[in-house]
């Protein structure tokens, strides 16, 4: 009855219900040592949403506002290749096969290697950034003596705040005209 309420009078979301659900597991299983088997059902599903996409248009402008060639030129693999952030960070010039246009991943999300299609103009950027920055190194990003050490000591936090507020800008900006569009077409 107690749930019902938070869902229906009070009309609490469900990270809310779920503080309120983990607060009285803690209170029975910690205070009086007892297991009650009903709170391990009543735990709500987390609501699934889809990520903001921007356009590609949206993508160059942020790019080109990245002063730092490290970080323009890691970010802009990571966006043509489709790379997670942490297989961005670990990848080796072996890793590169210019004469099929592949990049190949290793140790990818569950432990995979996979190989992605390296478009010609990123190729082109690997070129001339490695010729610049990277001589004599076996990784792509040599400024940094451990690059698996994580996306931390690979990127500010800062940065990457930046370029998360750029984006809601961009995301908000398109729903604006969106609603602007369809208000004028009805």
């Amino acid at each position: 009855m107690f749930f019902l309420h938070l869902i229906n009078e009070r009309k609490l979301s469900k990270s809310s219900i779920t503080i309120y659900l983990c607060g009285i597991k803690y209170f029975f299983q910690t205070t009086l040592k007892k297991k009650l088997v009903i709170l391990d059902i009543v735990k709500p599903r987390p609501t699934k949403k889809l990520p903001v996409v921007l356009s590609q248009e949206e993508v160059g402008i942020i790019l080109k506002l990245i002063k730092n060639p490290l970080y323009r030129m890691a970010l802009t693999i990571i966006y043509a290749c489709g790379l997670r952030v942490s297989e961005g960070v670990r990848l080796t010039t072996s890793d590169i096969d210019g004469k099929i246009n592949l990049l190949r991943v290793r140790d990818g999300k569950g432990g995979k290697d996979r190989n992605v299609p390296l478009h010609k103009h990123a190729q082109e950027l690997l070129r001339v950034y490695y010729r610049k920055y990277g001589e004599g190194s076996v990784f792509l990003y040599p400024h940094f003596s451990q690059p698996w050490e994580g996306i931390y000591a690979f990127i500010p936090a800062s940065f990457l705040a930046e370029a998360e507020y750029l984006a809601s800008i961009f995301a908000n900006l398109r729903a604006q005209i969106e609603r602007d569009e369809s208000q004028n077409a009805g």
